[in-house]
């Protein structure tokens, strides 16, 4: 995904730094992102409280956090498929959004599904 992504870059003449690294142990400083947008794959981390700690440990005060995933339901329907079973199917435990694990201290957390209930969102506020 990387490469595809690098790829994009170029070839759209946009100026862009990508890095690859663990959700767990981001490779930046503190308080260095305006804004975190994290879109798939989180339910499949392996320690999912740690990701998001990281998350808000490179974000700046007032930092606005999305993040969205596909949801149980979403999940289910494709467990057993050719194309998605092996990743469905293998899953750890049931995808739920992470809200119980966002810190107490954020501002104005909330989780709505959206695209029809096939993907959760989950915003919050660093304070």
């Amino acid at each position: 995904m990387l490469k595809q992504c690098q790829h994009r870059v170029r070839r759209s003449g946009l100026k862009a730094e990508l890095f690859q690294g663990a959700a767990e142990h981001l490779p930046f400083r503190d308080q260095t992102f305006d804004a975190v947008l994290h879109m798939g794959g989180i339910n499949f981390f392996n320690d999912i409280a740690q990701a998001l700690r990281e998350m808000i440990r490179v974000a700046r005060s007032g930092t606005k956090f999305v993040i969205a995933d596909e949801t149980e339901d979403f999940a289910k329907r494709f467990e057993n498929t050719a194309v998605a079973g092996d990743f469905y199917g293998g899953r750890p435990r049931a995808i739920a959004a992470p809200v119980d694990l966002v810190p107490g201290d954020m501002r104005e957390i909330a989780m709505k599904e959206i695209c029809g209930g096939e993907l959760y969102c989950l915003t919050f506020r660093k304070p």
